[in-house]
């Protein structure tokens, strides 16, 4: 594995082969640290090391008794933290990209599930976007609890978030983008501004059958990279579940011409799922082109 660091005076080189191992344990300690501080901002640390077989971190968290739920919140807020941190600082850690590539895998293997849809007076498509989340836990769902008014703007120096809130079209856009400055010349010159951003659109349509095709999108744009990820489910109001639609995606994805779906893993095609109107259009960055996918009443 191929990795660059960045050491205490500032300067960036690649890693020795043989620091690679405990460079990532000691990242993952002190992302495990941050995910529980998260968690519990009251917590105390003290010493957080790499060890010849993982990691441990020595953190005082009052009577509290850690459970295996506790445990697997902690897992699912690292995922969060390193979403982000991928796209942070993909510029001068090589690795990131096959650490991305894992999460979009997990994805890949997962998104086919049937999702419960608990009872709440929530506009109906905030009610599937957050029944979708609470299965795939990421930092957008952070984002839009935060800040899901409409027109709500978060900027924090190199940070940015939105929430585009229309339930009345039902759909939802969440909107976050990091930036960072090129430290070495390499990928890009010493001084730039590097961008990263991220996208995701989550959107219904009536069937004919009185049930709803629930739709969401997660478009990830760097300069080195790209990625979108599309999914379909269908929503019935009585059994109050979201039951995955892999004919429709399939479909959708032939219409684009990618054979891998759910995601076009590496693709120049972003989908924009309709805040506007029913049908889906989508950026073929390869030939500069926009082009529609039209919704027929019935499907597409």
């Amino acid at each position: 594995m191929n990795m660059k660091i960045i050491y205490k005076d500032g300067t960036v080189a690649e890693c020795p082969e043989e620091e690679v191992q405990h460079v990532l344990r000691h990242s993952t300690a002190h992302c495990m640290a941050q995910a529980i501080q998260r968690l519990w901002p009251d917590a105390d640390f003290a010493y957080g090391p790499a060890t010849e077989k993982g990691f441990y971190y020595d953190v005082d968290l009052g009577d509290r008794k850690l459970t295996d739920e506790d445990l697997a919140a902690i897992e699912n807020e690292m995922k969060k933290i390193v979403i982000i941190a991928l796209l942070a600082v993909f510029a001068t850690i090589t690795a990131s990209a096959q650490m991305y590539d894992d999460y979009v895998d997990e994805l890949r293997d997962t998104w086919q599930k049937t999702i419960t849809v608990p009872n709440s007076q929530a506009p109906v498509v905030e009610k599937l976007l957050l029944a979708w989340g609470k299965e795939f836990p990421n930092e957008f769902m952070e984002i839009f609890d935060t800040y899901k008014k409409t027109g709500d703007t978060k900027n924090q120096g190199l940070y940015n978030y939105k929430v585009d809130y229309a339930p009345q079209n039902g759909f939802i856009e969440i909107y976050g983008s990091w930036s960072m400055i090129a430290e070495v010349d390499g990928n890009f010159a010493k001084g730039d501004t590097i961008t990263r951003e991220h996208i995701l659109q989550a959107v219904y349509w009536n069937l004919p059958n009185g049930n709803k095709l629930f739709g969401v999108s997660i478009e990830i744009d760097g300069e080195i990279f790209a990625n979108c990820a599309v999914m379909f489910y269908e929503y019935n109001a009585a059994k109050g579940t979201l039951t995955p639609r892999a004919d429709v995606v399939k479909r959708i994805y032939g219409k684009m011409g990618i054979s891998n779906p759910p995601v076009g893993d590496e693709t120049e095609i972003f989908v924009k799922l309709p805040k506007v109107g029913r049908d889906i259009k989508y950026n073929d960055y390869s030939s500069g082109s926009e082009k529609i996918i039209k919704w027929n009443g019935n499907g597409f």
